[in-house]
């Protein structure tokens, strides 16, 4: 929520001089984040069906998750780039990505990163489900930012990752 706040303002500051459009989706998995449960996120996992949240992608209208997902994903198939911020538990910010077309945009970040490419299976198919794999199939530059730990406020990596957003923008 903190990185959210800079990047708003920062946005709102800008505005002016931007050239596209910058859609901020604040939570896009409420009902995941409200099942945590003191320091385990139980909320990993669709209750009902028992799949992970994250590889709901490119979504359905099926489960609660894959009808979110799919709402999701409609709105990232609108942009040319997507960032997908996240948080883990005991984490430092760090990037993600799936497609060489993306690089371009991580070593803007600046951020440590993990190149996802399996060089046994080249559709990536052990990722099928992501957001980042949705949207790397329809040619959208993506990554993913863990932002660090979701059970604690540590200034250091809220200003890493706002910095590095403020570069992209």
């Amino acid at each position: 929520f903190f990185i959210l706040h800079e990047l708003v303002n920062y946005l709102k500051s800008i505005e002016e001089k931007l050239d596209g459009t910058v859609t901020v989706v604040p939570i896009c998995n409420p009902v995941s984040w409200s099942q945590r449960v003191y320091y385990y996120t139980a909320g990993k996992f669709d209750l009902y069906k028992g799949k992970d949240w994250n590889r709901s992608y490119p979504g359905s209208e099926t489960t609660l998750s894959s009808r979110m997902s799919k709402k999701i994903f409609e709105i990232a198939s609108k942009h040319e780039c997507v960032i997908d911020l996240h948080t883990a538990r005991n984490s430092k910010p760090y990037t993600i990505f799936m497609s060489d077309k993306s690089r371009q945009i991580v070593e803007v970040l600046g951020i440590r990163y993990n190149y996802f490419i399996d060089s046994k299976n080249k559709d990536n198919s052990v990722f099928h489900g992501t957001l980042n794999h949705a949207v790397a199939s329809q040619g959208i530059l993506e990554t993913t930012i863990e932002c660090g730990s979701h059970d604690d406020f540590d200034i250091e990596s809220v200003k890493m990752v706002f910095e590095a957003l403020k570069k992209l923008v």
